[in-house]
């Protein structure tokens, strides 16, 4: 189902193609930070390594960034790193991301849905609300068809 969502949701969006080989895809980032890979040699590829495990991602635009929150989740202590403390309540975290993400729960903004009583601290978790009411719109027959 989650594949078929996101399917849906970039059906009328730009096509990416491989200028090398018949690949084509709908997400530029499949395509330039994944797919490009294959047609480098081995030796041309830069790869990010960690020094504490077998961990290791290629150099592409965001790559090094996930070698990075990987070394702090899995081999830094709390004593190593800065840690980020929610005002509202007792939940900290490694990550500055996470402290974000956290603080959804504590906006006293919500999203309300049009269709029902639904109600959520984020625009995100409306949107994938409102893709059942889609599917009961268009009835199951026509999002399952093949």
């Amino acid at each position: 189902m989650k594949f078929h969502k996101r399917e849906m949701k970039n059906a009328v969006k730009k096509v990416f193609k491989c200028h090398f080989c018949p690949y084509e895809t709908r997400r530029k980032t499949d395509l330039v930070d994944k797919h490009m890979l294959t047609h480098k040699l081995p030796d041309e590829v830069i790869w990010y390594k960690c020094l504490d495990c077998d961990y290791q991602c290629d150099f592409t635009s965001r790559e090094k960034r996930y070698l990075t929150i990987h070394e702090i989740k899995n081999h830094k202590t709390p004593e190593e790193v800065t840690m980020y403390k929610c005002e509202h309540c007792s939940y900290e975290t490694k990550l500055k991301f996470y402290l974000k993400r956290h603080m959804t729960i504590h906006r006293k903004k919500m999203y309300k849905c049009q269709m029902c009583a639904f109600e959520t601290t984020t625009n995100t978790y409306l949107k994938k609300h409102m893709v059942r009411h889609a599917s009961q719109l268009l009835g199951s027959e026509l999002l399952f068809s093949a």
